[in-house]
């Protein structure tokens, strides 16, 4: 039985790239051609390097955000979640229904919200539209921060 091999940076194999992952290692041999001599094999203390491994070893949570530095302001950085909340959760009305309900029920928005609507030009809504979008951001706010 092979074991599943997933590739980081397939920019130089278009072919690998195309199919998604995971890939055997005859997969990876076949698409590198003549690249790699044909004996080769993926070392054997290399062969675990696999999501569910890292993370058991390395928790996501022991790093910052972006350890590296970024350009996102403060205000940015808290929105992100909540964007990401917003695409990962609005795939169905009733979904967009209970974060506008959760915007609307949830009291006047604190400080560090109210910053936040006011980067994403909410912070005084004009019309039906704008009222909307401002629930919706401050429901995924709430709902992200949980």
């Amino acid at each position: 039985m092979s074991r599943p091999v997933y590739i980081v940076d397939g920019a130089s194999t278009p072919f690998l790239k195309a199919r998604g992952g995971p890939f055997t290692l005859v997969d990876l041999k076949a698409g590198f051609a003549d690249k790699i001599a044909p004996d080769w094999d993926i070392p054997e203390a290399h062969r675990d390097n696999l999501p569910e491994r890292i993370g058991a070893v390395m928790p996501t949570e022991t790093f910052p955000p972006f350890p590296f530095g970024t350009d996102f302001t403060q205000i940015e950085q808290r929105l992100l979640p909540a964007m990401q909340y917003l695409a990962d959760h609005a795939t169905k009305p009733a979904q967009l229904a209970a974060l506008v309900a959760r915007g609307l029920s949830g009291g006047q928005p604190d400080e560090t919200e109210l910053a936040a609507l006011q980067r994403m030009g909410l912070d005084a809504p004009h019309g039906v539209r704008e009222h909307s979008y401002r629930a919706l951001i401050l429901g995924a706010m709430r709902s992200a921060s949980q």
